[in-house]
C-alpha cells in the first residue's frame, strides 16, 4: 500500500497533468457580479462563468432564471424600452453557443430559464421577461455585465 502511494506521488511529479484537479478562483470584478475562473489541469482548459442575482453568463449566453414553475418556452423579452421579442428567435443561437436546454423537469422542461446570447445584450441596462401566464414582466439589471465580461477577458477567458 505504501509503495502504491509513493508511485502515485512520483507519477504526479513526472506527469503533473495526470494528478491536477480543477482549480477555481473567484473574483468580484464589479458590484453584483462574481467571476468564477475554472482551470482544468487535465484538459488544460480555462472556463469563465459570471454570476449575478438570477443570471449566469457561460459560453456567450446569459441565462435568466425566473420561478422554476414558469414555462418560458413562449416567453417574450424586451431590452430597455425596445419592442417585445420572442425568446424563440434567439433560442437556436443560444443553443449553438452552448446553452443547456435540458432538464429533468418533465412538467416544465424550461425550468423557468431564458437563454439570450450576450451579444444581443450589449449596450442595454435592463432585460424584461414575461411569460404568457404572468401579468407583469420580471426585470433583470444588466449594469456591470460589460465590466464583468472585460474582467473575464483580462483573465484570459474567451468572452466572444
Amino acid at each position: 500500500m505504501m509503495l502504491a502511494a509513493i508511485a502515485l506521488t512520483m507519477l504526479g511529479g513526472l506527469f503533473p497533468f495526470a494528478a491536477a484537479d480543477v482549480r477555481v478562483d473567484r473574483y468580484t470584478p464589479t458590484k453584483g457580479w462574481v467571476l468564477e475562473v475554472r482551470q482544468d489541469g487535465f484538459t488544460q482548459t480555462k472556463t469563465c462563468i459570471l454570476k449575478a442575482r438570477r443570471m449566469v453568463y457561460r459560453t456567450g449566453v446569459v441565462t435568466f432564471q425566473l420561478r422554476k414553475s414558469l414555462n418560458t418556452a413562449n416567453a417574450l423579452y424586451r431590452l430597455d424600452a425596445g419592442p417585445a421579442l420572442s425568446v424563440g428567435l434567439v433560442g437556436p443561437r443560444a443553443a449553438g453557443l452552448g446553452a443547456e436546454f435540458k432538464s429533468d423537469n418533465t412538467k416544465n422542461p424550461s425550468d423557468g430559464r431564458v437563454h439570450i446570447p450576450a451579444s444581443e445584450l450589449k449596450g442595454f441596462s435592463t432585460v424584461f421577461i414575461r411569460t404568457p401566464s404572468q401579468r407583469r414582466a420580471t426585470a433583470f439589471d444588466l449594469n456591470g455585465l460589460g465590466q464583468a465580461l472585460a474582467a473575464a477577458k483580462a483573465q484570459g477567458c474567451d468572452v466572444s
